[in-house]
C-alpha cells in the first residue's frame, strides 16, 4: 500500500494517503497513520495523543466506532429513516434492513454527541498546533475525514451536509449543492428518510408553534417543537446559557438529525450541541472557554481530551504540550461537596503518579494563573 512520510521526527512517521472522488477530479489528502498520532512531534499538525482516546468499553464488546487504515464506521443509536407506522419517539434507534450490521449484537452504539466529538477529534480539531483556524478550514478538515467514513452502511458524505462558508461568489453554487443534497430525502408513504446537518448556530427564535434555529452561512431555518427545544436546552445547559448571551469569545456548533417535513421544511428530530473556543476547541464550561482562548493567545500547543486517558485513569480538561513533560490541566468550577470530594481524589491521583498538574480554581479567582513555561517554541 502506498503511503507518505512525515519528517517531523527521525525516523519519519508514516501517513495515510486518502483519495476523495469528485466531479472536478480526484483529490488526495494526508492523514495520521492509525494509532501512531502520538509518535509525531508535538508541534506537528499530525500529532494526536492516542492515549486520551483509548478503548474503554468492556473487553468482550466491540467499540461503537471502528477504525482501519482506510476509514471508519460508526454504529449509531439513531436511525437514518423513520417508519411512518412506528410509534418510537424521534431520534431513537430504528434498525432497518439497509442499516443492519452482522455484529450489532456485540457492539456498543454512540449518539449524535459522540459522533460529533469523534468527527471533531478525527479531524484534529480538538488539538491546537499554532495553526490559523476559521470555519473554512474546519469544513475542509471535516470533509476530508467523512469522505472515508460510514454510519451503519451509509456513506457519511451522502447523509451529512456540512454547511460551507457563504460568499457572494459561491452563493449560487452552494444553493445548487444544497438542493441536490436535500432532494435525495423525499418522504414516502412508508418511510421518512433522515439526514444530518452540521453547522454553527447563529440564534434561535420562538415562533407561534415551534422554535426556529438559524445557522451561520445557511439561509434556510430549521424547525423543532417547543417541547423538544426545552429538552435539548436541559440536556446542554452550558451551551444553552452561552446561546442566550452576547458573548463572542466562542462559538456554538450543532449536529442535527433532521428530515424533510410535509411542507418541505427542515424538521429536527434530534440534536447535539458543542461549545467551542475562538479556535474551535471544544469546551465544557465558560471557564474552559476563557482558558482555551488564553492558550491560543499565548501560542501554546494543547489538546482537549474527549475520553479518559487509559494510561493514568483520568480525564483532564486540557493537556499542554511543548513543555518538558505533558502538563495536565484541571479547571475547577464548582463548590458542591460531591464535586470537592471528586476534586480531592483527582489531585491525589495526579500526585500519586508524579504527573505535572496545572490548576485553576475559577470559583475562587477569576484571574487565570500563570501558565507553565514552554520548553521550546515552534
Amino acid at each position: 500500500m502506498l503511503y507518505a512520510l512525515c519528517n517531523c521526527t527521525t525516523p519519519p512517521q508514516k501517513l495515510v494517503i486518502r483519495r476523495k472522488q469528485s466531479d472536478s477530479g480526484d483529490k488526495y489528502f494526508l492523514a495520521t497513520w492509525p494509532n501512531n498520532g502520538d509518535d509525531h512531534n508535538p508541534n506537528c499538525r499530525f500529532f494526536v495523543s492516542q492515549k486520551a482516546y483509548a478503548d474503554n468499553v468492556e473487553a468482550n464488546r466491540l467499540t461503537a466506532i471502528q477504525e482501519n487504515n482506510i476509514g471508519f464506521q460508526v454504529n449509531a443509536d439513531f436511525s437514518m429513516r423513520r417508519c411512518m407506522h412506528n410509534s418510537n419517539a424521534p431520534g431513537k434507534k430504528l434498525e432497518t434492513d439497509d442499516e443492519k450490521s452482522t455484529d450489532n449484537d456485540q457492539r456498543t452504539a454512540t449518539g449524535l454527541l459522540g459522533t460529533l466529538q469523534y468527527l471533531w477529534r478525527r479531524a484534529g480539531l480538538n488539538n491546537y498546533n499554532l495553526e490559523s483556524r476559521n470555519w473554512r478550514s474546519i469544513v475542509a478538515n471535516l470533509n476530508t475525514e467523512i469522505s472515508n467514513g460510514k454510519i451503519g452502511k451509509h456513506s457519511i458524505s451522502e447523509i451529512l451536509y456540512i454547511i460551507p462558508v457563504f460568499e457572494h461568489v459561491n452563493k449560487e453554487q452552494n444553493a445548487q449543492k444544497w438542493h441536490q443534497f436535500f432532494s435525495k430525502f423525499e418522504r414516502t408513504a412508508e418511510f421518512v428518510p433522515s439526514f444530518l446537518i452540521l453547522g454553527e448556530i447563529k440564534n434561535t427564535i420562538l415562533g407561534e408553534q415551534c422554535v426556529i434555529t438559524n445557522l451561520r452561512n445557511f439561509p434556510y431555518p430549521i424547525y423543532m417543537t417547543e417541547s423538544f427545544a426545552k429538552s435539548i436546552a436541559k440536556k446542554f445547559p452550558v451551551e444553552e446559557s452561552f446561546l442566550r448571551t452576547d458573548d463572542n469569545s466562542g462559538r456554538l456548533v450543532g449536529l442535527f438529525l433532521v428530515e424533510k417535513s410535509v411542507k418541505g421544511n427542515i424538521a429536527v428530530s434530534d440534536a447535539s450541541l458543542m461549545l467551542v473556543s475562538s479556535a474551535y476547541i471544544p469546551c465544557d464550561s465558560r471557564y474552559e472557554l476563557r482558558l482555551a482562548n488564553q492558550l491560543v493567545f499565548q501560542n501554546r500547543v494543547f489538546e482537549k481530551p474527549t475520553s479518559p486517558d487509559a494510561a493514568i485513569g483520568l480525564m483532564p480538561d486540557f493537556v499542554i504540550f511543548g513543555t518538558h513533560f505533558p502538563v495536565f490541566v484541571e479547571v475547577w468550577g464548582m463548590q458542591t461537596q460531591e464535586y470537592l470530594d471528586r476534586k480531592a481524589e483527582k489531585i491525589r491521583q495526579y500526585n500519586e503518579q508524579g504527573l505535572d498538574l496545572w490548576q485553576w480554581d475559577a470559583v475562587s479567582s477569576r484571574l487565570i494563573p500563570d501558565l507553565p513555561p514552554a520548553a521550546f517554541s515552534k
